[in-house]
């Protein structure tokens, strides 16, 4: 559980530059941000839950993510892994899930060249 609560803070770091950019070059973003998460512990701990103390030893840096949840800056959504674009990219798919994962993610063909040279 503490391995997804700091990819959380991770991504949420990364979102926050992300979101600034776009509005220094004059885009419009919402008020709230949302982030989907699939671990409901991991979204506990981010929404003030004490769920356990084994992540009380988590670095302060970490930590401003439930800051900004708290303060409305972002929004925290379940979300459940078979619909989770990201865990094509971390984690092992079972053959028969593999066709309906890789619909979520858009991906262009691309031509066989046959000619060689």
């Amino acid at each position: 559980m503490e391995a997804e609560f700091v990819a959380a803070s991770h991504t949420m770091a990364e979102m926050l530059g992300i979101i600034e950019l776009l509005q220094d070059i004059g885009m419009a973003m919402q008020k709230q941000s949302i982030m989907r998460v699939d671990n409901q512990a991991a979204i506990a701990q981010i929404e003030g839950e004490d769920t356990s103390g084994r992540v009380k030893h988590s670095d302060v840096r970490y930590k401003f993510v439930k800051n900004l949840a708290s303060k409305k800056v972002i929004k925290i959504q379940y979300c459940e892994s078979k619909i989770m674009r990201a865990d094509i990219l971390t984690k092992v798919i079972e053959l028969t899930a593999r066709e309906g994962v890789l619909k979520l993610v858009p991906v262009p063909k691309v031509a066989e060249n046959t000619e060689r040279p």
